[in-house]
């Protein structure tokens, strides 16, 4: 039996509104709006690393789905994909070196108003040249291995980074409203969380603020224990946002307030700038 080697790679992606930073890059800006008066955005890159890196930049969908998460696609109705232009696709970049990308919208005349969406991917492609070199080494050497051993089985496990950020596509009117429908208990495997329903309407990315109050019905204390941005992408209609209560233990005899608002300095004393409020009971 011949030995056989399988080289398995993990791809992480980070998706963030403030710049971006690990060992390897820094990006900033990690998101890029571009619209029918802004059409060129520049996004600036930092190798941190004290290797060179080669970077290979490919725009790549990726959709919202109802609870949530992500998922990579193809394409879709409101990709913005097609509708960018960047330059360079690939660079290469010395130890705590600099490089910058222009991203450009190329929008068509019959282009429906409305918001559209892509994703542009970072992908290290020299780590992913050393994983080839290492594994060609590894499958000479275990040929040699194979004629002592009587075979064997191996598994290798490589590891190769990509960073993505989301651009996105103004184009003529868009006009979005988000809703508060519904928040509820739910308890799973013993591991207790509120789930908030919202739903989005319009041509455009539905942006909303959300904090999670807790009242102790002994003291009437009140203290915020979630903060968070809600963005519901166009292509859903609703969505649920899961929050887990990771400190139930302390929450008991009270309720949960979830206010939703429509800007992000906004509190619950802005009453003009609150979209919907609801509560749940802690059983």
């Amino acid at each position: 039996m011949k030995k056989r080697i399988v080289a398995l790679t993990a791809i992480f992606y980070f998706i963030s509104s403030m710049a971006f930073a690990n060992d390897m890059l820094f990006i900033s800006p990690t998101r890029v709006n571009l619209d029918d008066k802004t059409r060129i955005k520049t996004i600036h890159l930092h190798n941190k690393s004290n290797s060179a890196k080669t970077y290979q930049i490919i725009a790549s969908d990726i959709i919202m789905t109802e609870n949530g998460s992500t998922a990579s696609v193809d394409n879709f109705e409101y990709s913005a994909k097609r509708l960018i232009r960047y330059v360079p696709r690939r660079v290469e970049i010395e130890p705590d070196g600099r490089r910058s990308i222009k991203v450009m919208s190329r929008i068509r005349g019959d282009l429906a108003d409305g918001e559209y969406h892509t994703h542009l991917f970072f992908n290290d492609i020299t780590a992913e040249e050393k994983q080839k070199e290492k594994e060609s080494q590894e499958k000479e050497k275990s040929s040699s291995e194979t004629k002592n051993e009587g075979g064997k089985i191996s598994i290798h496990i490589g590891l190769a980074f990509s960073m993505a950020i989301p651009i996105t596509i103004s184009h003529g009117e868009a006009d979005t409203t988000v809703s508060l429908e519904k928040a509820e208990f739910e308890r799973i495997k013993n591991n207790d969380f509120i789930k908030v329903h919202m739903t989005r309407k319009g041509n455009g990315q539905g942006l909303a603020y959300m904090d999670v109050f807790y009242s102790n019905a002994t003291t009437n204390e009140k203290t915020k224990i979630y903060h968070s941005v809600i963005r519901i992408y166009r292509e859903l209609d609703k969505i649920i946002k899961q929050i887990p209560l990771k400190n139930k233990e302390k929450l008991t005899s009270g309720k949960l307030k979830v206010v939703l608002y429509s800007e992000s300095d906004a509190n619950e004393n802005d009453k003009d700038k609150i979209i919907g409020t609801a509560f749940v009971d802690i059983p």
